[in-house]
């Protein structure tokens, strides 16, 4: 079956509700963190990095799926970071970055179901969104990682860049941007 890319805020109320199902379930293959004390905390974590993005953003989450309407592989996006930040209070690192956040507005979050990974999905999923924020005269678009993740070369090879980095929590994190 061929993927094709939808806007996570066109589905139906019911098609949503089967792609959250889906979005859920990469979510937490994708995500480092696997041990939660409970419940409470384990939806925290899923807020916090998906579930806010699709209720305040529904329209800049993109969605790769199979023929069957089956998600593969997901990007949860806010257009603008700076006028966002009442909702990402809670993400300590989050205003080390504002100088960046003039010129590279948008961020994102990209996942893969794992046995997925390595089919395009993640490199469609950025274009498709770099595409839609070049529709709405955003100028550049930024992911935060760790420095030492995976992921620094697959956002590379999609042409983010090095901005900048800081410490936080014992690691080394990078801010990568893309101009748009």
């Amino acid at each position: 079956m061929s993927a094709q890319i939808i806007r996570y805020s066109e589905a139906s109320i019911e098609g949503r509700a089967r792609l959250r199902l889906g979005l859920e379930r990469i979510f937490f293959l994708s995500s480092p963190t696997k041990i939660f004390h409970d419940e409470a905390q384990r939806t925290l974590h899923y807020d916090r990095w998906l579930g806010r993005y699709l209720r305040s953003f529904p329209g800049d989450c993109f969605v790769s799926v199979d023929g069957a309407g089956d998600a593969l592989a997901y990007l949860a996006g806010c257009p603008d970071s700076a006028a966002a930040r009442s909702l990402f209070g809670d993400i300590d690192y989050y205003p080390r970055f504002w100088p960046q956040y003039a010129d590279y507005p948008a961020h994102f979050h990209v996942n893969t179901a794992p046995e997925q990974r390595g089919q395009g999905h993640g490199a469609r999923l950025v274009e498709a969104y770099a595409a839609h924020c070049r529709s709405a005269s955003i100028s550049g678009m930024h992911v935060v990682t760790a420095a030492a993740s995976p992921a620094v070369v697959f956002f590379n090879k999609c042409g983010l860049r090095r901005l900048t980095s800081t410490e936080w929590q014992r690691r080394q994190l990078e801010l990568l941007g893309r101009k748009l």
